[in-house]
């Protein structure tokens, strides 16, 4: 494509463009923090580095006793299950404007 670009200079682009295909853009901050994580050799530790840190501030944050980072929704749908203690054949009513991944973990 040619011509001038469609967003200002500077400003953060979320879709697939000729300059990066991921559909992502990072500001300097968020890239020193991943350069972090990534040099820490540490990307599935879930009790200390972010993670931790993650859950601690969201914990603060929302008053609540306890958190638990997931890596996706059917995971979080997986834990919620888990924690709410049901048994198999329990009812599960979810939305039907979901994703597989979110009535699988109920099955």
């Amino acid at each position: 494509m040619s011509g001038e670009p469609i967003a200002p200079a500077g400003a953060r682009r979320w879709v697939p463009c000729e300059e990066d295909a991921s559909g992502h853009s990072f500001v300097p901050e968020e890239a020193a923090l991943l350069a972090e994580v990534l040099a820490s050799g540490r990307l599935l530790a879930a009790s200390d580095g972010f993670v931790g840190q993650l859950e601690a501030e969201f914990t603060h944050r929302y008053g609540v006793p306890e958190a638990v980072a997931c890596s996706s929704g059917t995971s979080a749908v997986h834990a919620t299950l888990v924690a709410l203690g049901l048994s198999a054949g329990a009812e599960v009513i979810t939305t039907p404007m979901t994703d597989i991944g979110g009535g699988t973990g109920s099955a």
